[in-house]
């Protein structure tokens, strides 16, 4: 099934969307002009007065490194899927603000002497830059399709997590953790492996090595201090090891566990849930309810179709459609470097159809340029990195800070 068509009134007001039949019966008949192509969009000739719309659901299941949207139609025969996406959070912020921060370090020592200047402070409701970014990334997507389907209400599960539970199901006092007793974690994880070198099994006091707290996932690698993620080690394994891990020194059966991502998801739940609010009536949902519903639809287990489990309100949903993948830039036109961006008509992000000699054709969006060539690298269904001439290259939309790239694998051309 293709697509369903966005449509606008013609005062730029969200109206339900219809069938692509009908949309191309609008445009034949000049009664409507296209608005957007991706995704496609048209406007109406006329203003409607008093239009009747429809009952539409947004549903949202967050997410630390993929979000899912799907927006759910509903009418007399049932739900209608019209919409659905996986949405690409972003998760260089960290790393993007180190690299700041040792600029403007190596700045002050190189041109003057002065103390940083600490700008958090106290502030009330402050989260993680780092999650904060993950939260509006997911935002600036409901807004920008609040603007092209009437939205009724939205569906949003919040995550739950005890991170105790999920190394320890025993769990019966948390008060007194693994650290109970010792003066640092550190301590209490060499007490624990009793000096006993997991990667080479020598005791540490009996061969008169120096006994290490080693991360079984580098912490260069993405590894915390987390109890499951720590193991005594002699020193020798400990420099031997570097920065890889303990399956990649050898030693599958060591496994390290990080709770980053459920941690993720715990902070920034107020402020998201507050800044949708603002948008359309809010339900909460929990993981164990999505579960349920999803078990009860037959839907496998993916972002996109928990978010169709939170949307959905009875059994007999129709959804045949081609998803999106959304990808959500920096705000700041700035920070896209785009003094250097561009080549032959063609820019970073562009959504493009590449057309092969058989006659099939693929969208996808630009990566890279090889102007020696004359080539652009694109990121298409098949490869993420192929290469494309120029003369089998059109562009079909500029991309803008938000970028929807179609789940198509093989569209024929008209």
């Amino acid at each position: 099934m293709p697509n369903y068509v966005f449509v606008l009134n013609g005062d730029s007001r969200p109206l339900s969307p219809c069938h692509p039949a009908v949309a191309r019966k609008l445009l034949e008949r000049g009664q409507a002009t296209v608005e957007r192509l991706v995704p496609f969009t048209i406007r109406l000739a006329e203003t409607k007065p008093n239009p009747i719309v429809q009952s539409t659901t947004v549903g949202i299941d967050d997410g630390s490194k993929t979000a899912g949207i799907a927006i759910v139609q509903h009418n007399q025969n049932g739900d209608q899927v019209v919409f659905r996406a996986d949405v690409r959070l972003r998760n260089n912020v960290k790393r993007e603000l180190g690299n700041r921060r040792m600029r403007r370090k190596a700045r002050r020592l190189r041109l003057r002497h002065r103390q940083p200047r600490h700008r958090r402070g106290n502030k009330a409701g402050w989260i993680p830059p780092s999650v904060e970014v993950r939260k509006d990334n997911v935002l600036r997507i409901v807004c920008d399709l609040a603007r092209l389907v009437p939205i009724s209400r939205i569906v949003y599960e919040e995550g739950q997590f005890d991170t105790r539970v999920l190394w320890d199901k025993d769990v019966k006092n948390y008060q007194r953790g693994p650290n109970n007793g010792f003066r640092d974690r550190k301590k209490a994880v060499l007490w624990r492996d009793s000096y006993v070198c997991q990667y080479c099994g020598v005791n540490c006091i009996v061969s008169g090595l120096v006994a290490e707290v080693d991360h079984v996932i580098p912490h260069s690698r993405g590894g915390t201090m987390a109890w499951k993620n720590l193991v005594c080690a002699c020193r020798p394994c400990n420099q031997t090891k570097g920065d890889l891990t303990a399956a990649e020194f050898g030693h599958s059966g060591i496994q390290g566990r990080i709770f980053t991502y459920p941690a993720w998801l715990q902070q920034g739940k107020t402020y998201i849930k507050e800044q949708l609010e603002r948008i359309a009536p809010l339900e909460i949902r929990y993981g164990w309810q999505t579960a349920d519903r999803r078990k009860w639809l037959s839907l496998e287990k993916s972002h996109i179709n928990d978010a169709l489990a939170l949307a959905v309100r009875t059994q007999n949903f129709e959804d045949g459609l081609q998803g999106f993948e959304i990808v959500a830039r920096r705000r700041r036109q700035d920070m896209h470097n785009r003094k250097h961006d561009g080549f032959a008509g063609f820019k970073h992000w562009d959504i493009v159809r590449y057309t092969k000699r058989s006659g099939e054709a693929f969208l996808g969006t630009v990566r890279s340029f090889v102007p020696s060539h004359k080539v652009v690298k694109c990121r298409l269904s098949f490869n993420d990195n192929y290469g494309v001439s120029l003369g089998r290259l059109e562009l079909v939309e500029r991309a803008s800070n938000l970028v929807y790239l179609p789940q198509i694998r093989k569209e024929m051309v008209s």
